[in-house]
């Protein structure tokens, strides 16, 4: 097996002594234990030669000039993070290690002002922050094209230091993440001889005698481990001997001593700071002795049929409505912008306006739990519209996070949601365009509980909900419980969005939807007698909706009225003013013999005196 060689650092070094030109103070010994430094004088700025740039672009990082290359170039070769500064830039001539205070802060290179968090890690010179440690240089100190002595900096910082900094900052480089993981702390040196030497060799220039090495804080040793060849043939599935265990372990640096024929006590070296436990020498040997000498088993698994309850049944039933009803599933984070939940205006004291907030979150974005699924599907709509979609029909099923003041956890909700917008058919030239309006919307959420063998679905003009309009809006109701609400996004919302046209929304409590799936579905006989259908035009008052007055119907007792439907609605011309001509067609039918128009005549009497008396309805003369 091959043996990597790490390049020596050859330098020429000036009679001048790093330490007479630059002074360290390290203030936070427990989080920056050591921090090393030395100069580079008359530097000439320029590129970097092709095959450094070559190597820099192939491992994802962009040439910048000679100096900076260097530090990177070091850093990808060694894993030991470095940053060169200005010396003309340091004033007082003196880098100090110390924390932020309240209310600091910071321009980084990338020409950002940032408010430094408290106790965030600063390296300073006599007067200001020139560096957040381990992550980012500053723009004022930072090397340019009239740079001609340069101070590297080569340091170990503590890794949760700069982890809880750069979490809090939301700012993540190539450093941090080194940092974070943990460094050798006995390459700082040789490190940063080595960047020295590279610069010298690419800017020209002339190396300081020496360097400052401010080692204030002894790590403690690397702790030896005891690893069992009898464990490491068990796990990995090998045979190998303890000799063979051995020498692989040697070959990576490892201290290794024999305390029986069986046991090995290693010490990991300090460049390898991920070696902490039995397990991790155990993956090492199996890694460098080679998985092809590890033998292919295939494992015991018992098949068992999953049991899946009715929630689970549901869910897949209603993917599989609404896909064919020419929706398409989304799914999104559980994570959510706060700025996207205020967006739908939900009162104060509605849980859903109080989201869980993350302690450690990946971005501003995405740093509290959702309580709606509708934020990031509106979201959606927007990017796709944006793009040119013209016709849009969305859903989602997942679960929402609301707060719990009596449970350490949030209380988890199955919600489903949909929108759609835009164009309800495909332009073509045998029909002329129309666009989604909230009959679509009613008639997938009817089909929904259809297919699912719900209890009728209820919908009541108007919803409490603020981020729907305020009269084209529905509540949802199974039975007398109510489950959700659909209707038309609120204007406010809209423009919140910038949606050019209108969008149309519906939520449901899934945990509670489900529970009225599946019910019991009884068949009659089809009638074999002949039906008599009734068409009669009612005057009802302009505030009774039509839904009122089919539910009166139904709830008129007669079994010999087996259908209504409602086939037109007609307001103005000669009708009084507040009133509205609603037809009904009536359909009367016996399982067992044939109707006379005497019996309908008179169910359809009392039916009228029923509506009079229910809805305020009169029959239309």
């Amino acid at each position: 097996s091959g043996s990597y060689t790490i390049p020596q650092a050859s330098r020429i070094e000036s009679d001048e002594h790093t330490a007479s030109s630059i002074a360290v103070q390290i203030d936070t010994p427990e989080q920056c234990p050591r921090y090393a430094a030395r100069i580079v004088r008359q530097v000439t700025m320029r590129p970097s030669p092709l095959w450094m740039q070559r190597r820099l672009i192939a491992c994802g990082m962009r040439p910048i000039n000679a100096i900076v290359d260097v530090t990177n170039y070091v850093m990808l070769e060694r894993g030991q993070p470095l940053h060169a500064f200005d010396l003309a830039r340091i004033s007082d001539a003196r880098i100090v290690v110390r924390r932020s205070r309240p209310g600091e802060k910071f321009v980084t290179l990338d020409g950002v002002e940032r408010q430094l968090p408290e106790d965030a890690l600063l390296i300073c010179d006599g007067s200001e922050p020139v560096a957040i440690a381990g992550i980012m240089g500053g723009l004022q100190s930072g090397v340019s094209s009239e740079t001609r002595d340069v101070l590297i900096e080569s340091a170990y910082f503590l890794p949760r230091t700069i982890n809880h900094t750069s979490r809090r900052m939301n700012l993540k480089t190539e450093a941090s993440q080194r940092f974070e993981k943990g460094i050798d702390c006995d390459g700082v040196i040789s490190s940063l001889n080595r960047a020295a030497a590279l610069m010298q060799q690419l800017a020209g220039g002339k190396v300081t005698a020496g360097c400052v090495d401010q080692y204030v804080r002894t790590l403690p040793p690397r702790r030896p481990v005891m690893v069992r060849v009898s464990k490491i043939n068990r796990i990995a599935g090998t045979r190998l001997s303890h000799t063979e265990i051995a020498s692989l372990l040697q070959n990576l640096h490892c201290q290794v001593s024999s305390e029986n024929d069986d046991s090995i006590m290693v010490t990991a070296p300090s460049f390898r700071y991920d070696l902490n436990e039995p397990i991790d020498f155990v993956e090492e040997v199996a890694r460098i002795s080679g998985y092809n000498r590890i033998p292919v088993t295939l494992p015991v698994i018992e098949m068992q049929s999953p049991q899946r309850d009715t929630k689970q049944l549901c869910a897949e039933a209603a993917r599989d409505v609404l896909h064919a009803g020419g929706f398409f599933e989304t799914i999104h984070y559980s994570f959510t912008s706060p700025e996207l939940i205020a967006a739908l205006r939900f009162p104060a004291d509605d849980p859903r306006s109080q989201p869980v907030a993350l302690r450690n979150p990946l971005s501003q974005s995405q740093s509290v739990l959702r309580t709606t699924l509708l934020p990031e599907l509106l979201a959606t709509i927007r990017s796709n519209t944006n793009n040119g979609a013209t016709s849009l029909r969305l859903f989602e099923l997942g679960n929402v996070f609301l707060a719990s003041s009596s449970a350490s956890q949030p209380c988890e909700i199955m919600m489903l949601s949909g929108a759609i917008t835009g164009n309800r058919h495909p332009v073509t030239c045998h029909e002329a365009p129309s666009e989604h309006d909230i009959f679509d919307l009613k008639g997938a959420l009817s089909m929904l509980c259809t297919k699912l063998h719900t209890a009728p679905l209820r919908m009541v003009a108007g919803s409490h909900e603020l981020f729907l309009h305020p009269v084209m809006s529905l509540s949802l109701y199974l039975e007398q419980e109510l489950i959700g609400a659909a209707g038309l996004v609120h204007p406010d919302i809209s423009e919140f969005f910038e949606f050019q046209k209108p969008v149309y929304v519906f939520e449901l409590d899934f945990n509670r939807f489900s529970s009225y799936a599946f019910r019991q579905v009884r068949f009659a006989p089809f009638s074999r007698q002949p039906a008599i259908y009734r068409d009669i035009a009612l005057l009802v008052p302009e505030n009774v909706p039509t839904g009122r007055l089919c539910e009166a119907i139904s709830s008129f007792k007669n079994n010999l009225i087996s259908d209504v439907a409602v086939f037109d609605i007609f307001r103005g011309g000669t009708l009084p003013r507040g009133q509205k001509s609603i037809a009904i067609r009536l359909k009367f039918q016996s399982p067992d013999r044939t109707l006379t128009d005497t019996e309908v005549n008179t169910i359809q009497q009392r039916l009228l005196s029923f509506l009079t008396k229910e809805t305020g309805a009169a029959l239309r003369q």
